[in-house]
Formats: C-alpha cells, structure tokens, sequence
C-alpha cells in the first residue's frame, strides 16, 4: 500500500467508498403536481388521487387551499402533499387556534 502523506491509498479510498455509497443511498428523487381546484371541469378528487397513485409515478401533489375533501383524497395513500399557504396567513399559523380552523 502506497502511503502519501503517512495515508494510505486504502484508507482514503475507503472512505471515498463509503461516502459516494452514502450520497446515492440517500438520494432519492420525486416528481410531483400542482392541484388546483378553481376551475369547474375537474374529475372527482377520489379519481385524480387514485389514479396518480395507480396509473403514474407522481409521489408529490401540492395543493392550493386546505381543503377537507382533497385532504381526505390524498390521505394514507403514500403521496407527499404540500399545502401552499399566503404568507399574510403564516404568522397566524403560529396559533393553535387558526391552524386548527
């Protein structure tokens, strides 16, 4: 084993090893969809979410409003849901009462 500045060669590609093994592990990536709910021509929310989570593989949906019924589409399905929020509401959201509404 060569050594280069009392290292040696393995050591240091060892841990080159393990640290490149270690990033693409942990890399994963998702491709995801924007769901907006202003319009009035979209399918069931229930079909959308089962057919995103059948037929696709999008793993993220951001949502626009809070609302109860998408939320429940979307729930235990294993897709990542963001819910876009106005930044005039984000102080409110530091209390439990609004969050709660």
């Amino acid at each position: 084993m060569e050594k280069e500045n009392g290292v040696s060669t393995s050591v240091v590609a060892n841990v080159l090893l393990t640290f490149v093994i270690t990033f693409f592990i942990g890399v994963q990536g998702t491709i995801g969809v924007n769901y907006g709910t202003v319009v009035n021509d979209l399918p069931p929310v229930e079909e959308v979410a089962h057919f995103l989570l059948q037929k696709t593989i999008i793993n993220c949906v951001r949502l626009f409003d809070a609302n109860p019924s998408t939320l429940r589409a979307f729930a235990h399905n294993g897709i990542e849901v963001t819910i876009i929020v106005p930044n005039e509401q984000i102080p409110d959201l530091a209390k439990l009462s609004f969050a709660q509404q």
